[in-house]
């Protein structure tokens, strides 16, 4: 029994259809990669916002400490304390 040899047309769809699959397959994989390094940057800001409002807020709880504690000396220098 003979084998019949490849037509150039069947030799490049053997060829193509496989190089076709692996680019597609590339291609979806860095559409996926730059998705979740998009959502993972909005994730760090909402986390830069969120430490930002905490540093501003212990910013004024440190001011509000600074002064009570001040008061707290003024009372007792009056005092004799």
């Amino acid at each position: 029994m003979e084998t019949a040899a490849m037509t150039n047309a069947q030799m490049y769809f053997a060829i193509a259809v496989p190089t076709f699959a692996v680019i597609m397959g590339l291609t979806m994989n860095i559409i996926v990669l730059v998705w979740q390094a998009r959502g993972i940057e909005k994730r760090i800001d909402r986390i830069e916002d969120r430490l930002d409002k905490m540093e501003r807020t212990l910013e004024v709880i440190q001011s509000d400490l600074k002064q009570f504690y001040s008061g707290i000396a003024r009372l007792k220098e009056r005092s004799g304390l």
